[in-house]
């Protein structure tokens, strides 16, 4: 057996609770709420689940219209995130930044009890205490 994960460098992952999958499936998202949930998915710190650039640089909403090259789309696209409760926009030293649901994707396995009273109401956070993800 052959160990693929070691490919003589550093590879990044994030997680995703198969039930969580097959939840998010069934919100049958749009393709530009997929593109850009997964956009900043993919740039979530470890404890904060803040969306940032490899350089630490906060991803703002210039950085996803400029992603997705439309600024209506975006619009949209953001608030139907944000009622799902798959992301949140919140305001720190950065400036106005975008937070993904830790319990529905996060970077290791703590997280900020700041970051967790964003998403509290949400069923994402729900199915996390009650037990159903896996």
């Amino acid at each position: 057996v052959e160990d693929i994960t070691d490919s003589g460098k550093s590879n990044e992952f994030i997680k995703l609770y198969t039930s969580v999958a097959i939840e998010l499936a069934n919100l049958k998202l749009s393709g530009s709420e997929n593109a850009i949930f997964l956009y900043l998915a993919c740039g979530v710190r470890f404890y904060s689940n803040i969306s940032k650039h490899p350089n630490g640089r906060v991803i703002t909403i210039d950085d996803i219209r400029e992603f997705m090259d439309s600024d209506r789309t975006v619009r949209r696209a953001l608030t139907s995130l944000k009622d799902k409760g798959l992301i949140a926009e919140v305001h720190n030293q950065d400036g106005v930044c975008y937070m993904v649901n830790p319990f529905v994707y996060s970077k290791g396995n703590k997280i900020e009890k700041t970051t967790i009273d964003v998403f509290k109401n949400t069923k994402w956070y729900q199915m996390f205490k009650s037990g159903e993800l896996n």
